[in-house]
């Protein structure tokens, strides 16, 4: 059985939205996507689910050129900056793979669940625009996991066009009474609140690396 919930916005004037048949966990999504500054502009977000699995898609607008975004991005060490749900996050470079394992530790609450989810990944910058963390599941709390970041020019100068593609299955319980209508309320709180400290720290003066 699928289930799907749909965040949209035009690529204009007008107002968003959504469509919401199903349940999500947003655990899922803690850091993947944010209170937007005025110039941040979501396109869309859509979640699907079929069985115990999750895929999740983002399309944004940043302002950021796409070198900072992805320097940004791949700060993984200050990924807490991105979103406070993210406890913790620790890195080790492999320079003979080039890849990097990431530990997290996030907080996640929809409803009265709260839970802590621990989550390691490697992460591979396949080129300036593509970056993809594969879950370990015997070391995180997701029996599978897949994000893909594509970061690259909009078309418009100093602004960058920001997609995640993810798939997602939560190793733990997710009670059913978290129903869609709280899972879009977080969905889009974190969705704007990444995107948005995305920028603000992409076009920040002080490096972060």
């Amino acid at each position: 059985m699928s289930n799907r919930l749909i965040y949209a916005r035009p690529k204009g004037p007008g107002n968003a939205t959504s469509r919401t048949p199903g349940i999500l966990s947003t655990t899922a999504l803690m850091w993947l996507c944010s209170q937007p500054a005025l110039t941040t502009d979501i396109y869309s977000i859509e979640v699907a689910r079929q069985g115990a699995a999750y895929t999740v898609t983002v399309d944004a607008i940043v302002t950021g050129t796409s070198d900072q975004v992805v320097r940004v991005l791949t700060d993984y060490e200050r990924w807490p900056i991105l979103n406070n749900s993210i406890i913790e996050s620790t890195a080790v470079h492999d320079p003979d793979s080039g890849m990097d394992t990431v530990r997290s530790t996030t907080s996640v609450c929809i409803l009265v669940f709260c839970r802590v989810i621990k989550q390691t990944q490697k992460i591979e910058k396949i080129d300036d625009t593509t970056i993809i963390a594969r879950t370990i599941p015997q070391d995180s709390d997701f029996s599978v996991g897949v994000i893909r970041w594509k970061i690259e020019s909009s078309g418009i100068e100093g602004n960058s066009r920001v997609r995640v593609d993810a798939q997602l299955t939560p190793a733990f319980w997710i009670p059913p009474i978290i129903g869609p209508y709280a899972v879009q309320h977080v969905l889009e709180r974190e969705s704007k609140k990444t995107l948005a400290a995305l920028q603000r720290y992409a076009n920040s003066a002080v490096p972060v690396n």
